[in-house]
């Protein structure tokens, strides 16, 4: 019995052995650590029957920008040039004739206000102050207010139009509505046009009628990252009141500066 009972005692010993050189080993090995960049996790897409992604059919839709670059802008100016043509009528209350207008140099100022009021539509107001220096030396204004609708993707508009034009020296107040087009700039900056054309077809004057004709084009220069200054210079006309007022027609040079907005 002795021989067997040493037997055993050497089994259950190597098994202690055995299991003390196998736990060290098992402690020593690291725990996982989380990865210091995190991996999204790939939601998985809804798909159609049959195994193709489904597609939103309604983007999102894209802002897009006004033709004019902004929303309108402000600008006023020095306004020069020449009157002529027509008669000066009597003073109220006068039995003299009327006699011709002769040709007279002229100056004032202009001021004209544009502004967006929808993505298509606009909104305009000009108005003209002119000192005429011949005749009976009268100031002659011309105001305007304009409607225009502005196509997509385009400079030009087109609208109705209302005009009054008074005279100082004598009862002289016409009013009358007609259309016109126009040319807008791009105010984004540089050089760029701009030009309108609106005819008026029954302006009248104690019963006397004729077509008026306001035109104005020119060139419109925008400082880059100026905040929207500009600085204009172009050419006016307004031409077509009845032959019993004056000056039938004025021609001049407008410079002037303003800002976009």
């Amino acid at each position: 019995m002795e021989p067997r009972r040493r037997s055993l005692a050497a089994v259950f010993v190597l098994c202690a052995l055995w299991a003390g050189a196998l736990a060290p080993t098992r402690a020593q090995q690291p725990a996982p650590q989380p990865s210091p960049v995190p991996f999204p996790s790939a939601s998985p897409s809804p798909e159609i029957p049959g195994g193709a992604p489904q597609t939103n059919p309604f983007p999102s839709p894209s802002a897009t920008e006004p033709a004019l670059g902004r929303y309108g802008y402000v600008a006023a100016g020095y306004l020069g040039g020449s009157a002529n043509g027509g008669q000066i009528p009597p003073t109220p209350g006068s039995t003299s004739t009327p006699t011709s207008f002769p040709s007279s140099q002229s100056s004032g100022f202009f001021f004209d206000l544009l502004g967006r009021l929808g993505p298509f539509y606009l909104a305009q107001i000009m108005y003209d102050n002119v000192n005429v220096r011949g005749g009976d030396n009268p100031l002659v204004s011309y105001a305007q207010g304009r409607v225009a609708f502005e196509p997509p993707s385009s400079h030009a508009a087109f609208g109705l139009g209302y005009v009054s034009i008074q005279r100082s020296t004598s009862n002289a107040n016409m009013n009358a509505l007609g259309v016109g087009l126009s040319l807008l700039p791009d105010l984004r900056g540089g050089l760029t046009p701009y030009a309108s054309v609106y005819v008026y077809p029954h302006v009248q004057h104690n019963g006397v009628g004729a077509t008026f004709t306001s035109a104005d084009a020119g060139l419109l220069f925008a400082p880059r990252k100026r905040g929207g200054l500009f600085f204009s210079l172009g050419g006016s006309l307004r031409s077509g009141l009845p032959a019993d007022t004056s000056p039938s027609s004025f021609t001049g040079l407008r410079a002037g500066i303003g800002t976009a907005f």
